[in-house]
C-alpha cells in the first residue's frame, strides 16, 4: 500500500537509511513482481512465487517497526490489514495459475 511510503518517511532520520529503505525497497519489489506477473504468462508462478516471499519479508521489516516503536498498533492493525488483503489476492492468484489459469 502506498500508505507505508509516508509513513517510512517519518521514521527517525537515523533509522530511514536502513529499516525505512528496506521497508520501501521490499514494497516497490512486491509491486514489481505483480506488475511482472500479470505481463508475463510464462513466468507469473515464479514472479508470484517472488512476490510471496516479498510480502513475507514486508511484514517482517513492519513488525520490526513495532519493536522500536516506530509505529503504533493502530498503524500496525490498518496495515497488517492491507497486507493481509494483499496476501489474499496473492494466494488466489497463484492458486490459479497453479491451475493452468492464472488470469
Amino acid at each position: 500500500s502506498v500508505w507505508l511510503i509516508p509513513h517510512v518517511g517519518r521514521y527517525s532520520k537515523a533509522l530511514r537509511p536502513t529499516l525505512g529503505n528496506q521497508t520501501t525497497d521490499s514494497l516497490l519489489d512486491l509491486l514489481r513482481y505483480c506488475t511482472s506477473a500479470y505481463a508475463d504468462a510464462g513466468s507469473r508462478r515464479e514472479f508470484l512465487a517472488k512476490a510471496s516471499a516479498e510480502l513475507d519479508a514486508l511484514r517482517m521489516l513492519i513488525r520490526v517497526s513495532i519493536l522500536l516503536r516506530l509505529t503504533s498498533h493502530q498503524q500496525f492493525s490498518h496495515v497488517s490489514e492491507l497486507i493481509g488483503n494483499v496476501g489474499k489476492q496473492l494466494g488466489g492468484w497463484s492458486m490459479a495459475a497453479r491451475k493452468g489459469g492464472g488470469g
